[in-house]
């Protein structure tokens, strides 16, 4: 309904626009112009739905050529940039399911349904990242972004020659782009190399404007040096984080979790305050909430607090529908424990 609303307010405001130029042929022009400027604009501030509208709009009015050309350039851009909002979201989920690892007590056939398991969980989300990427690619082939996450998905799946090579792509098409930088600090760290892969991971940092990617650069410096005999390095860049990013809550999320593992044994009390601060920010990112929200709701139940456990998802999931499958079958898991109590 939000959609239709505001596509009815673009073609209002294009008619507007057509309405006011009496400067004989110049006049559309100009107002097409102005067509082109709002939907830019809108991209540059990540209104995605509404920068698609004002494009199809200048392609459906305009027949000059150099308006055409620029609003199919900047719808695909859009397109592509939609894309790898949603690959990304997916292979963050994607990342959350973990692999079963034996346990204690542990048979061969309880092993092999927790196999199955995981992989019902994943294939359905590494489906739809391919999906994501493909369509990404499809729109812009260049898209920087979405070249990254098709090598990462090479390296998701074990090829590793496969994802340096994609990567090398990145800079091909890209150099300025964070993209070649991110990659091969992946590559580097499961090569053995961890002091290339820390000085790429800093090179990415640099390269990256927007908020969001320069908190996944951060996440991934903070990966590389972590140390739970010594953290005052990856303290240092969770430090830089939350300075320059005050109004996220994605550094303080990520230390909240940190802390979650500083005392070897889970200790929510121990990382409340942060929590609290990390969820009542401004902004916070939809992966890192779903990460905190599994990580705390895994701490507790690791502790035996099988109640609060299920009561922070629940919150949560009200407050602001952080849900996603791992989330819900946590939760399920969860209610499960606690009926056998």
């Amino acid at each position: 309904m939000r959609r239709i609303l505001f596509t009815i307010s673009v073609i209002f405001f294009a008619l507007g626009l057509l309405a006011c130029g009496d400067e004989a042929a110049a006049g559309n022009k100009v107002d097409i112009t102005r067509l082109v400027e709002a939907a830019e604009n809108a991209h540059s501030t990540g209104d995605y739905a509404g920068a698609e509208d004002y494009y199809r709009l200048v392609l459906a009015l305009s027949d000059v050529e150099e308006q055409v050309v620029t609003a199919e350039a900047g719808l695909n851009a859009v397109l592509a940039d939609v894309a790898y909002d949603k690959a990304r979201l997916a292979l963050n989920e994607l990342q959350a399911v973990q692999p079963p690892m034996p346990t204690q007590g542990m048979g061969q056939m309880d092993m092999l349904m927790a196999q199955i398991s995981y992989e019902l969980a994943s294939s359905p989300l590494l489906t739809k990242s391919l999906e994501a990427v493909s369509a990404g690619l499809s729109a812009d082939p260049d898209h920087p972004g979405c070249n990254y996450l098709l090598g990462f998905l090479y390296a998701q799946t074990g090829d590793i020659n496969l994802a340096q090579r994609q990567f090398e792509h990145c800079q091909k098409i890209a150099p300025d782009h964070w993209a070649y930088e991110r990659g091969m600090a992946q590559i580097y760290l499961e090569t053995g190399k961890p002091d290339l892969a820390l000085t790429a991971a800093e090179s990415s940092l640099e390269k990256s404007t927007d908020p969001v990617e320069r908190m996944v650069a951060y996440e991934l410096l903070v990966q590389l040096t972590f140390n739970p005999a010594d953290a005052s390095v990856s303290d240092g860049y969770i430090a830089q984080a939350k300075e320059e990013l005050g109004e996220y809550g994605d550094p303080v999320a990520l230390e909240a979790t940190l802390a979650l593992m500083a005392t070897g044994t889970p200790d929510v009390e121990f990382a409340k305050p942060l929590i609290e601060e990390a969820l009542g920010k401004p902004f916070l990112s939809p992966g890192r909430r779903l990460a905190l929200v599994q990580n705390v709701s895994i701490s507790y139940a690791q502790t035996g607090q099988i109640d609060l456990a299920i009561s922070f998802i629940e919150e949560q999931v009200r407050e602001s529908g952080a849900i996603n499958s791992t989330v819900l079958q946590l939760l399920q898991q969860l209610l499960a424990a606690q009926a056998q109590m």
